[in-house]
């Protein structure tokens, strides 16, 4: 629902921005911008989150040990595609899109495995996503991964696996607990951003951030605009530091 009032605001708003720059008969708060900023950054992370997620649920696809438990995992996640193989890669395709992914003939729970996936649709405007597997930190029992998704965009993810139930049927949750830094942009708007104390994403509520530390900052001209965000922990709320300011939003 944020995600959509954002998209529906940022509209509204495209017009009178240029770069970073509000429009001077708006009525000036300090950390309006660095609000978009957030927004701007969590929509583009939670892209990244749902792509993740969609593969970590392909390789559960792929490790399954039988026929009849493959076809189970299908049903459970990609009931409304079509997954088959060709020499291009594995393909799962619905009715929105196709995602296209070479597995390099390994599964994800092998360190070293890298993935690459392609949006079909998007072809050859969009690039091919990166996910490779890491070895785990002493003491860490969470997988580890380097996800990069362009050139800007590159990210080293902690991933913690759980089972939820949902209608019923067992479901795999995922807390991505996100390193890095990257670009986002929507309309005229361009975000940049670096992940100073790790932040999480959760599968099933991919437009949120919780925890962790980002500075955000984008251009006007010669002028430089910067902020720094912290998503709250435990809640649907963001403090945007600008100088002296501060402001807490609802994300």
């Amino acid at each position: 629902m944020r995600r959509l009032i954002y998209l529906i605001y940022i509209l509204l708003v495209a017009t009178s921005l240029t770069g970073c720059k509000i429009d001077d008969g708006e009525v000036y708060e300090p950390t309006r911008m660095g609000r978009q900023l957030f927004y701007i950054t969590a929509d583009t992370m939670g892209e990244e989150s749902e792509l993740l997620t969609t593969l970590l649920q392909f390789n559960e696809y792929l490790s399954a040990p039988t026929e009849q438990a493959r076809e189970e995992v299908h049903n459970r996640y990609f009931y409304t595609s079509r997954i088959f193989e060709t020499k291009d890669g594995w393909h799962i395709v619905n009715s929105n899109k196709t995602l296209v992914i070479n597995t390099g003939g390994k599964l994800l729970s092998e360190v070293g495995a890298e993935w690459n996936s392609l949006d079909n649709d998007k072809y050859p405007l969009s690039t091919a996503k990166y996910l490779t597997r890491l070895a785990n930190e002493a003491g860490d029992d969470r997988a580890v991964y380097q996800f990069i998704t362009s050139q800007t965009n590159k990210y080293t993810v902690k991933v913690r696996e759980k089972n939820t139930l949902q209608g019923g049927a067992s479901k795999s949750e995922y807390e991505f607990s996100f390193s890095g830094r990257g670009t986002a942009s929507r309309h005229s708007i361009y975000a940049y951003f670096e992940i100073l104390e790790p932040t999480i994403c959760v599968s099933t509520y991919s437009q949120y951030l919780y925890g962790g530390k980002l500075r955000l900052w984008c251009f006007d001209g010669s002028s430089r605009y910067e902020v720094t965000a912290v998503p709250e922990l435990y809640g649907g709320s963001v403090s945007i530091f600008y100088n002296d300011y501060n402001k807490s939003y609802n994300q």
